[in-house]
């Protein structure tokens, strides 16, 4: 496997692995590498930094890359935040939320709005963007209070105590909470706070999913 693998790395090709570290399991594509470490670009579009020791096990297997679909993406989602949580989709997004309905259809309108924008605005300039190869994940909270218990243990992010809304380069998704909802007074205009909030992380995903920057640069 050691060999296949610095052949498919020194001809600069694509590398679909699967790693083996003490109980666990994944696939994905090589994104980087040092001597101990391994930058894994999962099927559902996240980053998984593995550290290798002798026990690791990397094989190259002889299949293409498939990025998750929407459907299964939607059902890993629910397994991973629980029954409480429901999803939605559009073109390009799965909203993963435990808020009300209108909301959620709410935060989809604006997020595939942003998109055509976003879009269209650096494509009439010459700027030749790529369609995002995995559907972009949005996570809604109910509660500040649940948002700030995720926050704290995603990477990139756990340091960011006082922010309204995250975008991660490595879980490559937003998260945020319905600010109009439960603790609506501590707000003040709670309708701009949402919208001001997604779309800033919004604005992030779409150019780290569109070619317009790369992850981990």
């Amino acid at each position: 496997g050691k060999e296949a693998f610095e052949k498919a790395k020194k001809e600069g090709k694509p590398i679909l692995l699967e790693v083996q570290s003490g109980q666990q399991t994944w696939q994905g594509l090589n994104f980087g590498s040092t001597a101990n470490l391994l930058v894994l670009l999962t099927r559902d579009g996240q980053l998984r930094r593995i550290e290798l020791d002798r026990d690791s096990e990397v094989r190259v297997l002889g299949r293409p890359f498939e990025p998750t679909g929407q459907r299964d993406l939607e059902t890993a989602l629910r397994n991973e935040f629980g029954p409480k949580f429901k999803t939605l989709r559009t073109p390009h997004y799965v909203i993963c939320h435990n808020t009300s309905e209108a909301f959620a259809q709410e935060t989809a309108d604006l997020v595939e709005q942003l998109y055509r924008a976003f879009t269209g605005f650096w494509g009439a300039r010459g700027m030749k963007l790529d369609r995002p190869q995995f559907p972009m994940v949005v996570l809604i909270f109910d509660t500040e209070a649940e948002f700030r218990s995720y926050a704290t243990s995603t990477p990139g992010a756990s340091t960011l105590a006082q922010v309204a809304g995250i975008y991660s380069v490595e879980t490559n998704r937003i998260a945020m909470f319905n600010a109009a909802w439960k603790e609506a007074k501590k707000f003040g205009d709670t309708r701009w706070h949402n919208q001001s909030t997604l779309i800033h992380e919004a604005t992030h995903q779409i150019a780290f999913n569109s070619g317009c920057h790369r992850r981990l640069d």
